[in-house]
């Protein structure tokens, strides 16, 4: 496809159009980031970013996902969980995930996974953008710092064993 179609196709929703068209600015003034080229960059906007962000954004409510690794012996403090999520849980039983992420896989520490819900409006989406042209294969999403604590839905042990 021509880049001109590439950039001319957008979404309906004006608040995802507006994350689209930043997209395309950051990708104009940083280049590919994450990819080979920049017209690979805007292929992987167009098709599947702008595609996930639509989504949400119909959604309203949505979960996302959450591994946390700590010492055996060390107790968790839920009360912050952190702004760096995914949105797929398959990727918290991922070791590529694991290994993405700078997160090792070590027998002296136990990983705790989170469900949390969020709001269309509690994520960070420049931040969110900028990290998932950086870091393509993530999954990325990124709350806003100035957010309280999102609502847990769900904490699980996660098995080393699980992780595949």
């Amino acid at each position: 496809m021509p880049l001109l179609n590439l950039l001319t196709e957008s979404t309906s929703i004006p608040s995802v159009y507006k994350l689209q068209q930043y997209s395309y600015e950051v990708i104009d003034d940083d280049g590919a980031m994450g990819f080979s080229y920049p017209e690979e960059a805007k292929k992987f906007v167009k098709d599947i970013l702008i595609p996930e962000i639509e989504e949400l954004y119909r959604k309203r409510t949505f979960n996302i996902y959450r591994v946390i690794g700590i010492e055996e012996d060390e107790e968790l403090d839920d009360n912050y969980l952190g702004y760096h999520y995914t949105l797929y849980k398959e990727n918290l039983f991922n070791r590529s995930f694991y290994e993405k992420i700078g997160l090792p896989i070590r027998n002296d520490m136990k990983y705790i996974g989170f469900t949390v819900s969020v709001k269309f409006n509690d994520v960070d989406w420049e931040t969110t953008i900028d990290n998932r042209l950086m870091y393509p294969t993530e999954d990325e999403i990124n709350l806003n710092p100035s957010m309280n604590k999102p609502t847990i839905k769900d904490n699980f042990i996660i098995n080393k064993k699980e992780i595949e």
